[in-house]
């Protein structure tokens, strides 16, 4: 049987190992700048660390009959059985999220041959790759590396340092993720969603890093959050102001002598600039760019005044949203749909002097599809404006039927 020393070793190397490799895939695969995949704030996923573990103990419990066996034969019963065992595993980690926290970390019910959405047979094919390139490859190179470069004191201390940070690592992680599962399952609560302390609880929530590490997460941190606009909407249908907004919205005023003086007043400076009325040579959805930043301007302005935001800076910053000054449809962008913000954002502080509401407004309001969630509740009402008038631009969809339609079909309640 191994020792304590040498399986700590082995769990410490193949926890980092894996944490490189969930990392960079991560990272490419979904292509949001650099995500520090796993439970830990450190360089080690567990799961990776115990799955090794258990296939280095299991492999020397059974040494002695696997033995008799023909060397082909052998192989492939340690694959099938560590494969097996790694997918057991999985399944009672998410198991064990879902128990203690109430939250999904992974949801695999969409992928085909699943088990509770917590195991996949894709997920499991993969286990079988991996656990052939362990045995084959991976086990031999390091404990040959272990064995040649590292002393036995140097090793001994390194990695019982390492262990002690990591149990630290876990208990402050246990800490944030349970903060996180809370957050999720209150957002079925109503909440304000444009009072101050809300706001700042959504920024920091939606910033973490468990929502960048797990989609499911963060899909259902999206959801919740759209539901509620969405039902927002539909009780305040009736409402003067979102009379108003409507107004706006289906017969946006294009001509300055039609605009409310206020608005005017806000924007007239930046109307006036040469590379903003460009804009109304650039198609956007079913009008121009400038037709639709005008639309989600005059909208936003009017939320904005109802609740005693900042209007000037909603007015000037929805303005110039879109500000990329280049047709997307036919100049070929990398990543437009998530790029185009900062460049926006870079064409817009060229040309004028933004405060940092404004530039908080041009830079976030594609969440969730850019990382930056919003600082501001001004930048949160040009988002909400911006997908609704998207939404009617590309669908010829009533404003009102739009909500519906998130509430009874797309967000349907829980």
């Amino acid at each position: 049987m191994p020792s304590f020393d040498y399986l700590l070793v082995r769990f410490i190397v193949y926890g980092f190992f894996g944490w490189i490799i969930e990392s960079g895939y991560k990272t490419i695969g979904q292509r949001r700048g650099f995500i520090n995949s796993g439970f830990l704030k450190g360089p080690l996923i567990p799961i990776y660390g115990f799955g090794a573990v258990i296939m280095i103990v299991l492999e020397r419990l059974f040494s002695t009959p696997l033995s008799l066996l023909s060397p082909g034969f052998r192989l492939a019963i340690e694959i099938f059985s560590f494969t097996a065992v790694c997918t057991v595993f999985e399944y009672c980690i998410g198991f064990f999220y879902e128990t203690v926290f109430k939250i999904k970390l992974w949801d695999y019910s969409k992928k085909p041959f699943n088990f509770k959405g917590r195991v996949c047979l894709k997920n499991t094919l993969l286990w079988a790759l991996l656990v052939t390139a362990f045995i084959l490859f991976i086990e031999p190179g390091v404990d040959s590396l272990i064995a040649r470069h590292l002393s036995a004191p140097f090793l001994r201390n390194f990695v019982y340092a390492a262990a002690l940070a990591a149990i630290m690592d876990a208990t402050a992680s246990t800490f944030e993720l349970k903060s996180t599962a809370d957050f999720i399952i209150r957002l079925r609560d109503r909440f304000s969603m444009l009072d101050p302390t809300s706001i700042r609880v959504l920024f920091s929530k939606m910033s973490n890093r468990y929502l960048r590490q797990f989609p499911n997460l963060r899909e259902l941190a999206t959801d919740g959050l759209h539901r509620f606009l969405a039902e927002d909407f539909m009780e305040r249908e009736s409402d003067s102001v979102v009379a108003k907004v409507l107004r706006v919205l289906r017969d946006p005023p294009m001509e300055e002598s039609q605009m409310d003086g206020e608005y005017l007043d806000a924007v007239r400076d930046i109307l006036a600039n040469k590379k903003v009325k460009s804009m109304a040579l650039i198609p956007h959805h079913d009008a121009s760019i400038l037709q639709h930043s005008l639309t989600v301007s005059q909208a936003a302005f009017v939320v904005a005044e109802r609740y005693g935001l900042d209007a000037v800076s909603v007015a000037r910053g929805a303005l110039l949203h879109d500000f990329f000054l280049y047709d997307w449809r036919k100049t070929r962008v990398k990543h437009h749909a998530t790029g185009h913000a900062k460049t926006a954002l870079r064409n817009a502080r060229a040309n004028f002097s933004l405060n940092e509401i404004e530039a908080d407004i041009i830079l976030t309001h594609m969440w969730p599809l850019s990382r930056k969630f919003y600082r501001f509740r001004e930048s949160f009402v040009v988002s909400v404006m911006d997908k609704l008038v998207s939404a009617k631009e590309m669908r010829g969809t009533d404003i009102p039927e739009i909500v519906r339609e998130l509430v009874a079909k797309r967000m349907p309640r829980r």
